[in-house]
């Protein structure tokens, strides 16, 4: 009962461990770019971005993205913050999840959230 208890404890504290781990912009830059993609820098209206953490557009095929299949992406320090810039964003097809918000094709988009 004990190798049990302690079995399903320490699975537990795996899990807590592994969720507080802070998910970065570099990260998400460096694995779209091992997807093939080409990243760079992506100006945000800083009157409206609160609490951005960072930001990337990643393009893939096309010329200068056009054509090709792409994302923009931006994260917040909170899940307030994202929501509110998701407020004025919304309606334009981004898409708010957690401390993300986020629009692009359906192969990039699914490229993306595969990190998550």
């Amino acid at each position: 009962m004990k190798k049990v208890l302690l079995t399903v404890l320490a699975a537990i504290m795996c899990i807590g461990f592994a969720a507080c781990t802070p998910f970065s912009v570099e990260k998400a830059k460096t694995k779209m770019n091992k997807a093939g993609y080409t990243v760079s820098a992506y100006e945000v209206d800083e009157d409206k971005a609160e609490g951005l953490v960072g930001s990337f557009y990643a393009a893939q095929g096309g010329i200068a993205g056009i054509g090709g299949d792409n994302l923009t992406a931006m994260l917040f320090a909170t899940k307030e913050d994202a929501a509110e810039y998701y407020s004025y964003v919304d309606g334009l097809g981004f898409v708010l999840e957690g401390k993300w918000v986020y629009k692009g094709t359906e192969a990039a988009v699914e490229a993306f959230t595969a990190m998550f």
